[in-house]
């Protein structure tokens, strides 16, 4: 992959881009002084603005960067990127999240469970997140609290992805009942996927 960069006139910035793309570019990244730069790099100033094209083909980047220079009189930067299977490298960022007794965690990882502790594990995908969203978290504390006062509680368990979690009776213990409900055909295949991991079914 080769990344195309340059710094222009913000009022340039759409004829750069444009260039870019009827030159092959995977993907163009358009920034300005209007738009936030990410952590760690410096905003920009004020009628400025830096386009970044994505090429596949050395090239293809090597025609782009001669058409810029010819059409537009700026001298762009090219960088090769590596290559990164990014479908398994963002699981290194992936951490286990501890709400209230819950603790959840990734199929892959093996940590020791701490004392008192109640392990639910989830596959991160389509149907549901990591866990870690504040809401989520309430949500899961407040059924702990309410499933240690009231042991044996019947649960409905309302989708569309709720069914993607494992059960109360797997995860917290006894329940008279327990039924999940979902419209959602990603968050019920997964559903599925988590009873099975966790040894439990729905009550009929």
């Amino acid at each position: 992959m080769i990344v195309v960069t340059l710094a222009i006139s913000a009022d340039l910035s759409d004829a750069a881009a444009g260039l870019l793309h009827r030159f092959g570019a995977s993907g163009v990244e358009l920034r300005d002084s209007d738009v936030l730069p990410p952590p760690g790099m410096t905003p920009l100033s004020s009628g400025q603005a830096q386009v970044r094209g994505y090429f596949e083909s050395d090239s293809s980047a090597e025609e782009a960067a001669e058409e810029l220079r010819q059409a537009l009189g700026v001298e762009p930067d090219l960088e090769e990127l590596p290559v990164e299977d990014w479908t398994a490298s963002w699981k290194q960022h992936f951490k286990p999240v501890r709400r209230g007794r819950v603790l959840i965690v990734a199929p892959w990882m093996r940590e020791p469970l701490p004392a008192g502790a109640v392990k639910v594990v989830i596959e991160p995908g389509l149907a549901f997140g990591t866990g870690d969203h504040p809401t989520t978290g309430m949500c899961l504390e407040a059924l702990d609290l309410f499933l240690q006062r009231q042991p044996g509680a019947a649960v409905l368990d309302v989708g569309p992805a709720r069914e993607s979690w494992p059960s109360p009776r797997a995860s917290w213990g006894p329940v008279s009942r327990w039924v999940p409900t979902t419209t959602d055909r990603p968050a019920g295949g997964a559903g599925e996927c988590g009873r099975q991991r966790h040894g439990d079914r729905p009550s009929a």
